[in-house]
């Protein structure tokens, strides 16, 4: 496994992850980091966990975007 930690902007970020990964999954954690890669147009799939919050407010997810256009599936067996 590799982490690093990039400060030039997500659009930078996800270049690099798409390169180091070549056809390996990737993933990127967080609401703020999603609705930049929507935002975007970068983010392929979205897996959305839903988790009770316990430390804070947290971020929304979908906050912010009201004007892309997302579609939502359920993927639940």
């Amino acid at each position: 496994m590799h982490i690093s930690f990039e400060t030039d902007g997500s659009e930078n970020a996800i270049h690099q992850v798409n390169e180091a990964a070549r056809e390996k999954i990737s993933s990127c954690l967080g609401a703020d980091v999603g609705q930049q890669l929507l935002r975007a147009k970068l983010a392929d799939e979205l897996q959305v966990v839903l988790a009770a919050c316990v430390l804070g407010s947290g971020w929304r997810l979908f906050d912010h975007l009201e004007d892309l256009e997302i579609h939502l599936k359920n993927n639940k067996p």
